[in-house]
């Protein structure tokens, strides 16, 4: 009898639990987060170690990345727009400058730090400078003008563009950070060698369309939470 009814108890069980929604079983999926980023970058982004920090970050909050690559005033106009959610990487002058209703995530998505190089293979050039920044860095564009303000700004839009540039010496140096300076040397098979010291340096944050604003203080812990070693809070020296 006991062993009729044991049957019977966990037939009821079995069928009371199996007839739960499916969806009671399953985690929800990650929402997307369209994000975007200079173009220039496309290639390099993923070399480094931001794309894995953004991507650990982003899955404790409940969100996936979908990179959206762009000139860098496009980027802003969308985020504003509401076409993308948010600007990866942007200087607070600049949105202050041009878009002030952006919320800023407040953990530094990274401090950009940019040198000039030029090819190993490259002999020192006389006359005007000319210095070479790749496409939507505003700030690092302003700060160049202002450093160099007899030089000749040139402004690149791809990686493969810039060193062809270089080599033909209709750029004396490329603006660059560390960290994208090794990332074009890999894919490139080249050799970049530093010409001037880090003088510009500046922390960039995301910055996010404002219906996403209380998203801003969960994804700045989620970021400090996960700051992978690699990536420093300051500009190397010289």
């Amino acid at each position: 009898m006991k062993t009729r009814y044991a049957l019977v108890l966990s037939a009821l069980i079995i069928t009371a639990t199996s007839g739960l929604p499916v969806f009671a079983h399953q985690e929800s999926s990650p929402k997307v987060l369209k994000l975007g980023f200079y173009a220039g970058f496309q290639k390099t982004f993923k070399l480094g170690p931001h794309a894995p920090w953004l991507e650990r970050a982003l899955a404790d909050v409940g969100y996936q990345p979908q990179m959206h690559w762009l000139p860098g005033r496009r980027i802003l106009n969308q985020v504003s727009s509401g076409i993308l959610d948010g600007d990866l990487a942007r200087s607070q002058a600049v949105v202050d400058a041009n878009f002030p209703h952006l919320i800023r995530v407040p953990t530094p998505f990274g401090r950009a730090c940019y040198a000039g190089y030029r090819l190993e293979s490259q002999e020192s050039q006389l006359g005007t400078l000319q210095i070479g920044v790749f496409e939507g860095l505003l700030q690092v564009q302003k700060l160049a003008q202002e450093h160099w303000p007899k030089a000749q700004l040139t402004v690149v839009q791809s990686p493969l563009k810039a060193l062809k540039m270089l080599a033909s010496k209709r750029l004396t140096y490329l603006l660059l950070p560390p960290q994208t300076k090794a990332q074009l040397e890999q894919i490139s098979g080249e050799t970049l060698v530093q010409s001037t010291p880090h003088i510009i340096g500046f922390d960039v944050y995301m910055f996010l369309n404002p219906r996403h604003a209380s998203l801003a203080p969960r994804l700045a812990k989620a970021l400090q939470a996960h700051r992978p070693s690699s990536i420093s809070t300051s500009c190397p020296s010289p």
